[in-house]
Parts: C-alpha cells; structure tokens; sequence
C-alpha cells in the first residue's frame, strides 16, 4: 500500500530528493498506525515552488499535500501546542527530520524517551488572578531575545492593568544566529516558564485567539511607528489579518511593502494612541486613558522599554525577591491596587528561564564544576560589540581599549583575590562563539598561574562554553533531547545565563542586554562581589 502511495503522488508531481524523502515520511504516517509521531521543534522557512504544490510535515499535525492555483498549503492542527493552521502562500512548515518515527514498544520508549519536559498543556492551570476572558491581548515583540522577553513582560503588566487575558506570543531567533536555518518562529516553552506565568493570570494560546476572534484585530496599541515590513510579517506569521487581505486559502491577493517602509495604512483597525513617534514612553499611571479602547482582539505592538516602569533594567529590591511573599501581594483581591514594583516583581518571578534550562544549568555545576561558589563572567567585548559601541559613542573609554586575554585574565585573579584571599575560585567564563580562541587563551593563563601559586588547587579551575556544549550534547543529545534546542546558539546562551545568574560573583559587560538579564535578577545586597569586567580589566 505504501508503494501504492508513493506511485500515485509521483505521477503527480514533479520530485526533487528532498520533496521525494517528505512524501515518504508524510505516506508512512498516513499508512501506519503503529507508528508515533514525537513532538519536534518548527522551522519556519520560505520555499516558493513553480507546480504550486508544498509539503507540509510537522509534530502535532495532520499531514496534507495541498496543490491550488496559488500555492498555499493548509495545515490542520491536532493538539494545543500548535503555532499556525493556516500557512500563506510563502509559508511552509517543517520539522526536523530526527527522532521522528519510532516503534512504539516500551523498551524503545524508555531507551529514547527525552528526560526533559519542555511542551505542557496549560489550559487546566487555574490562574490565582483571573482577567476578562471575552477581551485579549497579542503581543508582537521584536529585536533580539533579551529585548523580545523585556518586552513581554511590559505586554504581562498591560494585560493587567487593563484587564485582558494575554495571549502567549512568538518569540524570534537572534537575527544573526547561524544555526537558526530559515527559522523564524521561537516557541515560548523555550523562553520562559509557561506553566507559572499560566498560574499567575488567564492566558491563551495563538491559535485560541484566532478562533476566539475570528483571525481579525480590532485595535492595535502603539508604541512606536509602524515599520510595514515586520507588520506583514505578524500577519503572517499569527495568522490575524491586519492589512485587509481577507483571502481564505487557495485566493490570491498579497500585500508587499519594502524592509524599511513605515506609514502604511491598516484598514478597519483602530489604533491607540493614533500617532506616536520613535521611543515612545508611556505612562504607566494612565494606560486605561492612553489605551481606552473596549474592543475584543488587541495586538500590543512593539513593546520594549514602552512603559514608565519603576524597576524596568534594574536589580529587583531585595525585598521583593522573595517570591512566596511577591505572591502573596499579587492575589486576584489585591493587584489591582498593588504598587507597580509589586507587580513588576511578581511578572518577573513567572517569566523566568523554562524550567528543563534550570535543571540542566543545575546539574552542569553540580556533575562538571562540582562547586557551590564560583565567579562567572560574561565577556561581550568583542569586534562586533565594540564597533557598535563606538558607532554611538566614539568617544566612549572602551574605544581606546585593545582587548587581550591578559585584561580579562586580570580582572578575573581581581575579584578573586578580592573574595577569597587564601584559594582561587573556579570559574565559568560565557562569551560569543567568535571569541573561542580568545577564552582559550584566558584559559591558559589562569591555569598557568594557579600551578606556579601555593593558593592554587589540582581539580579544573575553567569552564567556558565548549565544556557546556560537551556535557548538554552527551546527557542530552540533539536526537534524543530535539525540543530544548530551538538553535543550538538560543539553548546554550539561555543555559549560561542561568550558570552566570546562580554564580558567586559576576562580571558583567556593560551595554549588554545578555548581562543585564542575568543582573536583574541578582540584588546587590545579595550579591556583593558583581562588578563590571571591563572596569576590572582595565584597573591597576
């Protein structure tokens, strides 16, 4: 019967190797029942053919070969989990092709079976603060991962404060990460821990919001000019019509604007405030006023740094790191009067790294580095960071530094002379992939004088991304473990902001929202011994 199959469609359509190895996947699904189909991680990537026909193949999917006139293929989603159920014509989805299919016999099971969870449903987590369920809020972040998750939680505390239930959104790759491979789209379950934030206010899921609206915006919060470009690209990708193209599948009609283009009209759709200009700042005391709009399906558009938030790029105060006592002022009863910090505080406390990154994190230092205290640094001074720097700031001190490994050698044997007088403190250095050869050679000096000094110990005393890289690829392969890796890049940068957040003392780059993330979490009475690793590089 397989056979069968594949002949039927070769008659059909024009085969290249891959749509030839997609069809045979697509074939044994359609035909086997005693075949299982393991949730994998999207890829998003444009793929225009000729013939009009696509190939859509992806965890939690029914498989369908669609041919129209235009090119668009549907997909109909089985599970809650899913992204989108309608592709337009210049959208295809696919998953990696690892670890798909598989016998299902428990032995197989418990050989292969991840030991991480990442995906949950969360639609039984009852909130402890319920907001209206007939009124929502999509947010549609931007930038890099770091900006992508302030923005977030600034669409947390909108949706509070005007009482929407918030629909959990797309996150993006890093823009420049090579290992993304045509993705475009970040499941949240891989940025932050989605079953406490579904256990502090009502959410949704993207695909809930389509059908609760109908696929239709009514009202757009604004917080800075409409770049047409990225507009279109949330239209595509959330599957909500924004600019007028009410198109059902298989119908042409496209709307095309250049990268840059801003100023673009958006029929039908309200927009608050009506105008608005770059880094816009809104105060957060009249959001109801500066957002008065009862309408049913809302985009929060753009959000980061938008709001007059009080701790937004701070430390939390240490009185509010405690997040049993943050909880406690945070209940459906009390946040609609609790002071912005409280409830700052309590967002952040929900939205923190998943909780699969934590375990890993944890047991890298407890299985590798066997330490309780260590220095961490976060090393971001290389050629890219500096020349942007000193694009905005020529005159800023860093563009009269040369780095080499003896700054940053010296700024960490500083701060751990500074803690420990009588023994040197592991320590775990995070930096760019670019700057391998460079940490590498930090390496050597810090080991070379630890063996020349009575202070020095026999166990190792660096570790640096290629160790993490080792240990996560050997406990949790990417055949075995597919899901924790959006790109390897995206796991591995969250995996060492979680080692940095849990370390002893942290060296920090200024200007980096990497570091900053990590010091958001570490208040400064907790955490005495964190300094800049530039101001230490360069000291005497």
């Amino acid at each position: 019967m397989i056979m069968r199959c594949m002949v039927n469609v070769r008659r059909c359509i024009p085969w290249t190797i891959l749509t030839a190895v997609l069809s045979t996947i697509a074939c044994i699904l359609l035909y086997s029942k005693k075949l299982q189909w393991t949730e994998s991680s999207l890829l998003l990537f444009q793929h225009q053919r000729s013939s009009g026909v696509k190939y859509v193949v992806n965890a939690g999917f029914t498989v369908k070969t669609t041919a129209t006139q235009h090119g668009v293929g549907t997909v109909t989603t089985e599970t809650s989990s899913s992204v989108i159920d309608t592709l337009r014509s210049d959208v295809v989805l696919v998953t990696k092709v690892t670890n798909i299919l598989e016998p299902k016999t428990h032995e197989t099971q418990q050989k292969r079976d991840c030991p991480l969870k990442i995906y949950q449903d969360v639609t039984n987590i009852k909130p402890r603060v319920s907001l209206d369920p007939n009124k929502f809020l999509l947010p549609w972040l931007l930038w890099g991962p770091n900006n992508q998750l302030v923005g977030f939680r600034e669409s947390v505390f909108l949706a509070i404060k005007l009482n929407r239930t918030l629909v959990i959104p797309h996150f993006a790759p890093q823009y420049n990460d090579h290992g993304r491979q045509g993705l475009r789209v970040v499941s949240a379950f891989n940025r932050i821990n989605v079953p406490a934030l579904a256990g502090f206010i009502s959410t949704i899921s993207i695909q809930e919001f389509q059908e609760k609206c109908n696929r239709k915006l009514d009202v757009i919060f604004q917080n800075r000019p409409r770049w047409c470009f990225a507009l279109r690209e949330a239209e595509e990708l959330t599957g909500v019509d924004i600019f007028g193209v009410k198109s059902p599948p298989g119908a042409s009609g496209r709307v095309t604007f250049d990268r840059n283009q801003t100023g673009c009209d958006i029929p039908d759709i309200a927009t608050y405030p009506s105008t608005v200009v770059h880094n816009t700042v809104h105060d957060s005391k009249k959001l109801d006023k500066i957002f008065n709009s009862s309408a049913k399906c809302a985009m929060f558009l753009y959000p980061f740094k938008s709001l007059s938030l009080p701790t937004m790029g701070e430390p939390l105060p240490i009185e509010l790191h405690n997040a049993t006592k943050v909880e406690q002022m945070t209940s459906s009863e009390n946040i609609h009067s609790a002071k912005d910090d409280v409830i700052l505080a309590a967002i952040e406390h929900v939205t923190t790294r998943p909780v699969y990154v934590e375990k890993i994190a944890e047991n890298f230092i407890r299985d590798i580095m066997k330490v309780h205290d260590f220095v961490s640094v976060h090393w971001r001074f290389d050629k890219e960071m500096v020349d942007t720097m000193c694009s905005l700031n020529s005159k800023d001190v860093i563009c009269n530094v040369t780095f080499t490994p003896n700054h940053l050698a010296h700024a960490i044997l500083a701060i751990q002379s500074h803690i420990f007088s009588t023994q040197r403190l592991p320590v775990y250095i995070a930096a760019p992939p670019t700057l391998s050869q460079f940490i590498q050679q930090v390496r050597e000096i810090l080991e070379n004088r630890t063996a020349n000094n009575t202070m020095g110990t026999a166990h190792k005393l660096v570790w640096d991304l290629s160790d993490l890289k080792q240990y996560t690829n050997e406990n949790y392969s990417p055949e075995l473990c597919p899901d924790i890796r959006p790109t390897p890049n995206d796991f591995l940068s969250l995996a060492e902001m979680e080692i940095c957040s849990r370390s002893t003392s942290f060296l920090f780059s200024r200007f980096s929202s990497w570091s900053a993330m990590v010091l958001h979490s570490r208040p400064k009475k907790s955490f005495p011994y964190d300094r800049s690793a530039f101001d230490l590089s360069v000291s005497p």
